[in-house]
């Protein structure tokens, strides 16, 4: 199912864009993330980048296509000059006829009217075979939904088509065996129609294994990531799909349903798996919860990660500035990147006292906001004052 993003959502209102902001005059980004499935923000860089944003007047009219053809999404322009005022078009009517296809997302740049009253770019879902078009606005949510044409024809300056992959929101799937090592404990379906099946438990452009519909039904081995459900669809592989759009079809294999397993630490340390809480693993390691959040550099104990390494207090793993030797991987990352890592960052920056807002695992304006400011009181000590975790900095993070 397409994004639906807004672009005056307090994640990126007021990031830069155009001479404004995004929630100003960030209409184009945020119809082109929809369909790309990335952020808007990094649409917006991308348009800046590459001389399709002009301050004081948003996106320009050849943005769009652009940007979706950088995303392998081949977009077309259907027509160069503005139509507002005109119907039965030629661009009109083949964009129309292309959308009822079912093979393709359409961007509308609106003039006047509707919509708008001056110019604003909306993204279309889909078109059915009466002319009606189910609307994503970036401006919007009270306009979202289903629309007559009426409520569009003569208001459109500029008509805009991207493929779904494989045509018709249907990737082809490629010939995928099942892993040897899949050990499935039953089945859910899919609840709504042109749902990402995922390569990762994340959303990208680079990502997407397959489209699942409503009714299709895939195997679950019983793992889930955050919001993430691991399954198996057949000819395609293992893959991630969102909870939203899960029904098990025995609701004792949810794994939310699941009782966590018993922590058991055999040495001085603890990877942290699903389920698990910090004071679950104080008392397997028999200490009390306070001093291992306080050991492991834990500001809030009520937030772990799975995967995060956990060491018992006195385990000798201290480094020479005093500091808790963490046993982890982590990835290099920059504005736009969501998951667990960018969890960890947020915790540390807050424990450090530079990050003051969600630990939401979203790395957003604040979140590298907070970074640079780190970074430049570090003087070098965590790399370039560049906003980006890499390395360097999350040796120095971790040391500190």
């Amino acid at each position: 199912m397409l994004e639906n993003y807004k672009q005056y959502d307090g994640r990126w209102a007021g990031y830069p864009y155009a001479g404004e902001n995004m929630s100003a005059a960030g209409c184009g980004p945020t119809a082109v993330a929809d369909i790309a499935g990335v952020l808007p923000t990094e649409i917006a860089d991308w348009l800046t980048n590459h001389g399709y944003a002009s301050n004081g007047y948003g996106t320009s009219w050849y943005g769009p296509t652009a940007a979706l053809d950088a995303y392998g999404l081949n977009g077309q322009q259907l027509n160069s000059g503005s139509l507002y005022g005109s119907a039965g078009t030629s661009a009109e009517n083949t964009w129309l006829s292309k959308m009822k296809t079912g093979s393709y997302y359409g961007i509308l740049l609106m003039g006047p009217g509707n919509f708008t009253s001056g110019g604003h770019f909306i993204c279309i879902v889909e078109t059915d075979a009466n002319n009606r078009c189910y609307v994503h606005d970036p401006a919007s949510a009270a306009r979202d939904g289903w629309h007559n044409w009426s409520d569009f024809q003569r208001d459109v300056k500029i008509f805009y088509l991207a493929d779904k992959k494989g045509g018709g929101g249907q990737p082809e799937a490629p010939d995928v065996s099942r892993p040897g090592d899949w050990s499935p404990i039953g089945t859910a379906t899919c609840t709504d129609n042109g749902v990402y099946f995922r390569s990762t438990p994340a959303i990208r452009n680079d990502n997407i294994l397959y489209q699942l519909n409503i009714g299709n039904r895939f195997e679950i081995d019983g793992y889930k990531t955050g919001s993430w459900v691991r399954g198996y669809v057949n000819g395609v592989g293992v893959g991630y799909i969102h909870e939203d759009y899960v029904a098990y079809d025995n609701p004792a294999q949810d794994p939310d349903n699941q009782p966590s397993a018993p922590v058991t630490v055999t040495g001085d340390s603890y990877t942290v798996q699903t389920g698990d809480t910090l004071s679950e693993i104080a008392a397997a390691m028999g200490v009390s919860t306070a001093d291992l959040a306080s050991y492991n550099g834990i500001s809030n104990p009520d937030v772990i990660s799975v995967g995060q390494v956990i060491r018992k207090p006195g385990s000798g793993n201290n480094n020479q500035n005093g500091g808790t030797a963490y046993m982890f991987g982590v990835r290099v990352i920059t504005l736009g990147a969501q998951g667990n890592d960018v969890l960890l960052l947020q915790e540390i920056l807050k424990a450090r006292g530079y990050y003051n807002g969600a630990l939401d695992k979203s790395f957003g304006p604040e979140t590298q906001a907070a970074l640079i400011a780190y970074q430049t009181d570090r003087q070098g000590g965590a790399g370039e004052v560049d906003g980006v975790a890499g390395p360097k900095c999350w040796a120095d993070l971790i040391a500190l």
